[in-house]
Protein backbone atom coordinates (compact mmCIF):
# COMPACT_ATOMS: atom_id res chain seq x y z
CA UNK A 1 0.00 0.00 0.00
CA UNK A 2 1.36 3.42 -1.34
CA UNK A 3 2.26 5.79 1.95
CA UNK A 4 2.29 8.74 -0.50
CA UNK A 5 -0.39 11.63 0.72
CA UNK A 6 -2.96 12.85 -1.83
CA UNK A 7 -2.54 16.22 -2.83
CA UNK A 8 -5.08 18.67 -3.93
CA UNK A 9 -4.64 20.52 -7.57
CA UNK A 10 -4.22 24.05 -6.59
CA UNK A 11 -7.54 26.33 -7.09
CA UNK A 12 -7.05 29.41 -8.60
CA UNK A 13 -10.12 31.94 -8.99
CA UNK A 14 -10.93 35.72 -9.63
CA UNK A 15 -14.08 37.48 -10.40
CA UNK A 16 -15.43 41.20 -11.25
CA UNK A 17 -17.50 43.45 -13.53
CA UNK A 18 -17.06 44.49 -16.37
CA UNK A 19 -17.06 48.38 -17.65
CA UNK A 20 -20.84 49.53 -19.18
CA UNK A 21 -23.37 51.48 -19.00
CA UNK A 22 -26.16 49.42 -16.86
CA UNK A 23 -30.20 49.78 -17.65
CA UNK A 24 -31.63 52.06 -14.91
CA UNK A 25 -35.25 50.77 -13.21
CA UNK A 26 -38.17 51.23 -15.28
CA UNK A 27 -40.38 54.80 -14.47
CA UNK A 28 -43.36 53.76 -11.75
CA UNK A 29 -41.80 50.02 -11.08
CA UNK A 30 -41.69 49.34 -7.38
CA UNK A 31 -38.25 47.06 -7.13
CA UNK A 32 -38.42 43.63 -4.96
CA UNK A 33 -36.89 43.27 -1.90
CA UNK A 34 -32.70 43.25 -2.22
CA UNK A 35 -31.53 39.59 -1.16
CA UNK A 36 -29.38 39.16 2.07
CA UNK A 37 -25.44 39.24 0.37
CA UNK A 38 -24.62 36.85 3.65
CA UNK A 39 -23.13 33.07 3.15
CA UNK A 40 -23.23 31.00 5.77
CA UNK A 41 -20.88 27.69 5.82
CA UNK A 42 -22.60 24.50 7.44
CA UNK A 43 -21.52 21.10 8.38
CA UNK A 44 -23.96 17.99 7.42
CA UNK A 45 -22.98 14.45 8.45
CA UNK A 46 -24.30 12.18 5.60
CA UNK A 47 -27.46 10.07 6.84
CA UNK A 48 -26.99 5.80 7.12
CA UNK A 49 -28.26 4.58 3.46
CA UNK A 50 -26.64 7.60 1.66
CA UNK A 51 -22.91 7.20 0.19
CA UNK A 52 -20.67 10.09 -1.50
CA UNK A 53 -21.66 11.10 -5.14
CA UNK A 54 -25.71 10.98 -3.61
CA UNK A 55 -27.94 13.48 -2.57
CA UNK A 56 -29.52 14.34 0.86
CA UNK A 57 -32.46 16.54 1.94
CA UNK A 58 -31.69 19.03 4.39
CA UNK A 59 -34.35 21.66 5.88
CA UNK A 60 -32.97 25.20 6.47
CA UNK A 61 -33.60 27.46 9.52
CA UNK A 62 -36.16 29.13 7.80
CA UNK A 63 -38.35 26.00 6.73
CA UNK A 64 -36.74 26.08 3.15
CA UNK A 65 -36.47 22.15 2.04
CA UNK A 66 -32.79 21.78 0.04
CA UNK A 67 -31.23 18.80 -1.33
CA UNK A 68 -27.44 18.89 -1.36
CA UNK A 69 -25.00 16.76 -3.05
CA UNK A 70 -22.59 14.29 -1.02
CA UNK A 71 -19.19 14.49 -1.80
CA UNK A 72 -17.69 11.69 -3.46
CA UNK A 73 -14.20 11.33 -2.06
CA UNK A 74 -12.59 13.52 0.97
CA UNK A 75 -9.25 13.75 2.60
CA UNK A 76 -9.05 11.49 6.09
CA UNK A 77 -6.85 12.46 8.72
CA UNK A 78 -4.07 10.73 7.71
CA UNK A 79 -3.83 12.86 4.40
CA UNK A 80 -5.15 9.74 2.09
CA UNK A 81 -8.02 10.35 -0.21
CA UNK A 82 -10.89 7.92 1.09
CA UNK A 83 -14.57 7.67 -0.23
CA UNK A 84 -17.64 9.46 1.68
CA UNK A 85 -19.41 7.21 3.74
CA UNK A 86 -22.42 7.02 6.37
CA UNK A 87 -21.26 8.92 9.40
CA UNK A 88 -18.52 11.34 7.31
CA UNK A 89 -19.10 15.33 7.37
CA UNK A 90 -18.61 17.70 5.01
CA UNK A 91 -19.22 21.33 4.72
CA UNK A 92 -21.66 23.18 2.30
CA UNK A 93 -22.72 26.73 1.82
CA UNK A 94 -26.17 28.22 1.83
CA UNK A 95 -27.09 31.67 1.20
CA UNK A 96 -29.77 34.11 -0.90
CA UNK A 97 -27.38 33.47 -4.24
CA UNK A 98 -29.28 30.05 -3.75
CA UNK A 99 -32.32 32.16 -4.73
CA UNK A 100 -31.02 34.02 -8.04
CA UNK A 101 -32.38 32.72 -11.36
CA UNK A 102 -29.59 31.62 -13.62
CA UNK A 103 -30.23 31.32 -16.97
CA UNK A 104 -28.73 31.57 -20.61
CA UNK A 105 -31.80 32.87 -21.60
CA UNK A 106 -31.98 36.59 -22.66
CA UNK A 107 -35.44 36.96 -21.14
CA UNK A 108 -37.69 34.43 -18.82
CA UNK A 109 -41.10 32.91 -19.47
CA UNK A 110 -43.64 35.26 -17.52
CA UNK A 111 -41.52 37.88 -16.58
CA UNK A 112 -39.95 40.98 -18.01
CA UNK A 113 -36.54 42.92 -16.99
CA UNK A 114 -37.05 46.20 -14.88
CA UNK A 115 -33.21 46.98 -14.06
CA UNK A 116 -29.97 45.55 -15.47
CA UNK A 117 -26.58 45.97 -14.48
CA UNK A 118 -23.16 46.11 -16.20
CA UNK A 119 -21.75 42.47 -17.05
CA UNK A 120 -19.91 40.40 -14.26
CA UNK A 121 -17.33 37.35 -15.16
CA UNK A 122 -15.86 34.57 -13.15
CA UNK A 123 -12.52 32.36 -13.71
CA UNK A 124 -12.00 29.36 -12.08
CA UNK A 125 -8.92 26.95 -12.94
CA UNK A 126 -7.30 24.33 -11.43
CA UNK A 127 -3.77 23.57 -11.72
CA UNK A 128 -2.35 19.61 -11.45
CA UNK A 129 0.21 17.47 -11.78
CA UNK A 130 0.75 15.13 -14.56
CA UNK A 131 0.36 12.25 -12.75
CA UNK A 132 -3.74 13.88 -11.55
CA UNK A 133 -6.05 10.82 -12.57
CA UNK A 134 -7.57 11.97 -15.69
CA UNK A 135 -10.77 9.74 -14.53
CA UNK A 136 -11.75 12.63 -12.53
CA UNK A 137 -11.17 15.39 -14.83
CA UNK A 138 -14.83 15.44 -15.56
CA UNK A 139 -15.74 16.01 -11.77
CA UNK A 140 -13.45 18.54 -11.57
CA UNK A 141 -15.08 20.21 -14.60
CA UNK A 142 -18.04 20.30 -12.85
CA UNK A 143 -16.97 21.38 -9.12
CA UNK A 144 -15.44 24.90 -11.58
CA UNK A 145 -18.63 25.54 -13.35
CA UNK A 146 -20.54 25.20 -9.61
CA UNK A 147 -18.17 27.39 -8.59
CA UNK A 148 -17.82 30.12 -11.56
CA UNK A 149 -21.33 30.25 -11.38
CA UNK A 150 -22.25 30.81 -7.27
CA UNK A 151 -19.49 33.87 -7.85
CA UNK A 152 -21.80 35.25 -10.70
CA UNK A 153 -24.96 34.48 -8.06
CA UNK A 154 -23.40 36.40 -5.00
CA UNK A 155 -22.41 39.52 -7.41
CA UNK A 156 -25.98 39.27 -8.57
CA UNK A 157 -27.09 39.56 -4.60
CA UNK A 158 -24.52 42.28 -4.00
CA UNK A 159 -25.89 44.52 -6.96
CA UNK A 160 -28.93 44.26 -5.81
CA UNK A 161 -30.45 41.49 -8.80
CA UNK A 162 -32.27 38.57 -8.59
CA UNK A 163 -31.04 37.29 -12.07
CA UNK A 164 -28.19 36.32 -13.71
CA UNK A 165 -29.24 36.35 -17.61
CA UNK A 166 -27.49 35.53 -20.69
CA UNK A 167 -24.90 33.32 -19.30
CA UNK A 168 -22.18 32.25 -21.12
CA UNK A 169 -19.79 29.55 -19.70
CA UNK A 170 -16.38 28.39 -21.75
CA UNK A 171 -14.13 25.38 -20.57
CA UNK A 172 -10.13 25.05 -21.54
CA UNK A 173 -7.76 22.78 -20.91
CA UNK A 174 -4.37 23.79 -20.74
CA UNK A 175 -0.28 23.02 -20.43
CA UNK A 176 2.52 25.30 -19.06
CA UNK A 177 6.35 24.82 -19.03
CA UNK A 178 5.76 24.28 -15.11
CA UNK A 179 4.90 20.78 -16.10
CA UNK A 180 1.35 21.36 -15.05
CA UNK A 181 -1.92 20.86 -16.59
CA UNK A 182 -4.89 23.55 -15.90
CA UNK A 183 -8.43 23.44 -15.96
CA UNK A 184 -10.14 26.87 -16.81
CA UNK A 185 -13.49 27.84 -16.37
CA UNK A 186 -14.75 31.31 -17.31
CA UNK A 187 -18.74 32.53 -17.15
CA UNK A 188 -20.30 35.78 -17.97
CA UNK A 189 -23.86 36.77 -17.48
CA UNK A 190 -25.81 40.15 -16.88
CA UNK A 191 -27.26 40.41 -13.35
CA UNK A 192 -30.74 42.07 -13.70
CA UNK A 193 -33.83 42.22 -11.60
CA UNK A 194 -36.95 40.61 -13.04
CA UNK A 195 -40.39 40.36 -11.99
CA UNK A 196 -43.46 38.72 -12.71
CA UNK A 197 -44.96 40.17 -16.26
CA UNK A 198 -48.63 40.88 -13.50
CA UNK A 199 -46.62 43.03 -11.09
CA UNK A 200 -45.35 45.62 -13.35
CA UNK A 201 -47.56 48.64 -13.74
CA UNK A 202 -49.57 49.01 -17.08
CA UNK A 203 -47.74 52.06 -19.09
CA UNK A 204 -49.75 54.86 -20.51
CA UNK A 205 -49.12 57.38 -23.24
CA UNK A 206 -50.73 59.76 -25.26
CA UNK A 207 -50.93 59.89 -29.25
CA UNK A 208 -51.91 62.85 -31.22
CA UNK A 209 -53.11 62.13 -35.21
CA UNK A 210 -51.29 64.56 -37.45
CA UNK A 211 -53.32 64.34 -41.13
CA UNK A 212 -51.02 63.51 -43.72
CA UNK A 213 -50.70 66.44 -45.65
CA UNK A 214 -49.52 64.97 -48.93
CA UNK A 215 -53.32 64.24 -49.00
CA UNK A 216 -54.39 67.26 -48.50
Amino acid sequence: MSNLKYKEPVKYSGEGTLKGACAPPLPGVRLPPRLDPTVTKYTLTVPEGKIGGGKMAVTMRDGTAVTVPIPRQQINKYGKLQLVRPGDTFQFEWGDREKVIASTLPSLPGTTVVAAKPMVFSNCSYAFSSMFNPNSLSSNIEKLMQQAQASLLQQAVQLGCNAVLGINNNVNTDSFGDGKKYIIVTMTGTPCVVMPLNNVPAVQAEATLIPDLCTL
